[in-house]
């Protein structure tokens, strides 16, 4: 598919970044990844140039769990293009974590990216560097792969007026007007059904040994106890970032009616 066009920048809202980070957080010592679903806008000025706009986040759940990879294959595009054709909006982007590791995409992440600008030559990728103890945070960065398989850096703009401003223009029941706890809740499902599958495939192995058991039953226990752990902070501060923003809305309403 050739678009005629090039990919200009990205806009991500607040929570769909939350979302992301709390995905990213979710697992120390593997990588984990998502699609990133939500439309192209051609720019005024500059007809051959999209902004990307992300609506939804969508986690993957991992067949193959390695500590230094995680494969998205054209499959699960299809799958999460056709779970959401009614919805208005269309998978443009993916995502995974590079845990311990620096934000700068691998030779296999560029060779991922550059199939995926097979299809779409504005199609994106989001790389979320954690843990790493060389960095004072979590890093995130944008990116496609160019004509000689190099890093293209790609613009990102997180702006959290983005939904507000798009939905005058979207019609009544239209899913792009996501709540804004959804990506963040599937992230959650996603990495705690996954955590529950390893338990039941190891505990049915683990029948003929009660030490082995037992220790299935541990493991298992602090997975979900890490999980609960990552995704505590994150969330509080998307509660606590809301209520300034009501608080900020009254005042605002507040000062037009005495106006």
């Amino acid at each position: 598919m050739d678009t005629g066009g090039r990919l200009y920048n990205i806009v991500l809202s607040k929570e769909i970044l939350e979302a992301i980070t709390l995905h990213a957080l979710s697992n120390e010592k593997e990588e984990v990844a998502g699609l990133l679903l939500g439309s192209w806008v051609q720019e005024r000025s500059k007809p051959l140039e999209f902004t990307g706009f992300v609506y939804k986040f969508c986690a993957l759940p991992r067949v193959d769990r390695k500590k230094d990879r995680v494969e998205v294959c054209d499959e699960d595009l299809v799958k999460v293009q056709e779970a959401h054709q009614n919805s208005g909006v269309n998978v443009i982007g993916w995502f995974h974590s590079h845990p311990h590791m620096t934000s700068f995409p691998s030779h296999v992440d560029l060779s991922t990216q550059k199939r995926f600008q097979q299809l779409d030559k504005r199609f994106f990728g989001i790389i979320s560097s954690c843990f790493n103890k060389s960095s004072s945070g979590i890093e995130v960065i944008a990116f496609q792969t160019g004509e000689e398989n190099d890093l293209v850096d790609v613009p990102l703009q997180i702006d959290d007026c983005q939904h507000s401003r798009r939905i005058r223009f979207l019609k009544d029941g239209d899913n792009r007007c996501q709540n804004k706890f959804d990506s963040r809740m599937h992230v959650l499902k996603v990495a705690f059904q996954e955590e529950k599958d390893r338990y039941r495939k190891y505990l049915k192995a683990s029948q003929s040994s009660d030490s082995y058991t037992t220790y299935v039953h541990l493991t298992y226990q602090q997975s979900l106890t890490t999980l609960i752990e990552y995704s505590l902070d994150p969330n509080t501060r998307l509660i606590k970032d809301r209520i300034a923003d009501r608080k900020r809305e009254l005042e605002l309403l507040s000062n037009s009616y005495m106006d």
